[in-house]
């Protein structure tokens, strides 16, 4: 789009009929001539009314923005603004302008080819893509831009109407990934099983038991029987999955969307919801400038919650992460899974090869991604050393895979839902 002559902005219409209009009237009063007098006039008025109803018309303009709260990254948001005009005089050529700072196009137009009638209420609809990573955006404010009737006069005006969106990191869906394989109990590890317990959900009676509570006596099928008889509850046993996440400070590599960080939290993302949708209790431990505790729950409100967590984490902060992991091992139930996710190069074999034997042996499945943090750009010069005195990648995974863990690895690429893909789905087998 080229730029404008200056001599096409001077000959303007508005530029056109104030100078009919002053041109006009001042030969028409010089020269006394009536037509030349009118001619002035009634450019003049015309000036006048524009730019009267150009000041007035923005003035009664009223919008609201309806939109979800939360959405994914790289998903679609369907947007409505509704626009409604109170006010007595009609509002036309109206451009819309609003602002949604979670896509690479943050500034979303429309041309209102039409005019807002008086008392006229309208809805716009678009959709935004959320092209830029996970976090909390404030969607506004909206910019309106309208022309009076005759184009002469422009006026803008914008209105404070916000909103707040909550991107969530990628949780890729997992199909040949078996977060728990069998688990670490009989049946337990697959699904969530039900047998006969002590909950609240009464199956039936069954004769007693050295051991059995007498509050568990059924006394009436006890008389009828002539021994004694207790009643039987349905107990669901589910498997424990704990997080353990590393936010470090000195585990981020990389600029931008592309660090180690956001591909950890998208690992943990995505095999949260792996392990809600086989029904398990997760909890999730984030390590970073102090340690921030999400208590175990299941279901799709608890993966929302979790969603809502990994959201708005930031890598920050030097607590020891194995410190954290050593401290918290003893005092999760056996039978649960562990899963650990950190960037390889922060991860000491020394202390982190006796933890894992230690899960090992309190019947807990350590599962380890390991995200490759060596092929990131690096930000801090205690990294260069780190990753120079560390263990290599691949004789750390076998050493973890021999001691009995489950190992991924997961590598930058260009696509990231594809490099989740192939190291979430893909265990490090060791060869020795």
């Amino acid at each position: 789009m080229t730029e404008p002559t200056l001599a096409v902005r001077f000959l303007s219409p508005r530029n056109l009929l104030a100078l009919i209009a002053g041109l006009g009237i001042t030969l028409g009063i010089e020269l006394r001539h009536p037509w030349l007098l009118a001619m002035g006039t009634t450019a003049l008025g015309a000036l006048l009314v524009s730019l009267w109803q150009a000041a007035r018309m923005l003035k009664s303009l009223r919008v609201k923005r309806r939109h979800p709260s939360r959405s994914f990254e790289g998903e679609q948001v369907p947007l409505t603004l509704e626009i409604e005009n109170d006010g007595s005089v009609p509002c036309s050529l109206i451009l819309v302008e609003d602002h949604f700072p979670p896509g690479d196009v943050w500034r979303i137009r429309h041309l209102i080819e039409h005019p807002i009638e008086r008392d006229e209420r309208l809805e716009i609809h678009y959709t935004g893509e959320c092209n830029r990573r996970r976090g909390l955006y404030t969607l506004g404010p909206v910019k309106f831009t309208a022309r009076d009737p005759l184009g002469l006069f422009s006026r803008e005006l914008s209105i404070e109407e916000f909103g707040l969106l909550l991107v969530y990191p990628t949780a890729v869906g997992l199909t040949m990934t078996q977060v728990l394989g069998n688990g670490t109990l009989a049946h337990v590890g697959i699904e969530t099983i039900i047998r006969p317990g002590t909950s609240t959900d009464f199956t039936g009676v069954r004769p007693w038991h050295a051991g059995d509570s007498p509050n568990t006596i059924h006394w009436r099928s006890t008389a009828r029987a002539g021994q004694l008889v207790v009643k039987e509850f349905e107990d669901e046993v589910t498997t424990n999955v704990t997080f353990f996440l590393d936010l470090g400070r000195l585990g981020l590599t990389g600029l931008g969307d592309q660090t180690s960080v956001e591909y950890a939290i998208k690992a943990t993302a995505s095999l949260a919801r792996r392990a809600i949708e086989k029904g398990h209790a997760v909890s999730l431990y984030a390590v970073g400038k102090g340690t921030e505790y999400t208590p175990p729950g299941k279901g799709q409100r608890h993966l929302l919650m979790l969603l809502d967590h990994l959201a708005l984490l930031k890598s920050q902060g030097d607590v020891p992460f194995l410190g954290e992991l050593q401290l918290q091992v003893p005092r999760l139930s056996p039978g649960g899974t562990v899963i650990v996710v950190a960037s390889a190069s922060t991860l000491d074999a020394d202390a982190l090869l006796p933890l894992v034997a230690q899960m090992r042996g309190r019947r807990l499945l350590p599962i380890l991604v390991l995200i490759d943090d060596r092929a990131f750009i690096k930000l801090y010069r205690e990294q260069e050393t780190r990753h120079y005195e560390a263990m290599g990648l691949e004789e750390l995974a076998r050493r973890l895979a021999l001691e009995g863990a489950r190992v991924h690895i997961v590598t930058k690429a260009k696509s990231q839902q594809q490099a989740l893909l192939q190291g979430l789905e893909r265990e490090v087998i060791a060869d020795g």
